[in-house]
């Protein structure tokens, strides 16, 4: 069978190894694992818990010390939840998955002795802080 000349000259111009190792293939490639490494992350990473520790300048432990968490929303109004921290220091909230910013502050005796702001890359993205507080 006689492949016509124009057929031949096409196959010869479009060969595997070309279009395996365009630029344009390669990059789209590249687009597809980024979007599945990304997308495997944040829902590997999104239960919505903040987590952590808050400790003196020292590295000592703060037990017993009162930790809020005041979600600062877009609209509405803001969501406000506290908790103690343990004999270690630690502390942790749940079930945060709407959370996008949000302040922690530290109170001892009533008297806030250290307050930070922080904003996720992505809604319940979980994050595991340490609060260092003056001695």
């Amino acid at each position: 069978m006689k492949i016509p000349p124009l057929v031949r000259l096409a196959m010869e111009l479009i060969t595997w190894k070309r279009l395996l190792f365009n630029r344009f293939t390669l990059l789209a490639v590249v687009i597809c694992i980024a979007t599945v490494t990304g997308a495997a992350y944040v829902d590997e990473n999104d239960d919505g818990t903040v987590a952590g520790s808050v400790v003196t300048e020292s590295g000592d432990p703060v037990a017993n010390a009162n930790v809020t968490l005041r979600q600062i929303p877009l609209q509405g109004v803001p969501k406000v939840a506290s908790t103690t921290t343990n004999a270690d220091g630690e502390f942790e909230f749940r079930d945060r998955t709407k959370l996008l910013e949000y302040i922690i502050q530290v109170k001892i005796d009533g008297t806030v002795v250290a307050s930070e702001h922080h904003h996720l890359y992505f809604r319940g993205q979980n994050q595991q802080l340490v609060v260092e507080i003056d001695e």
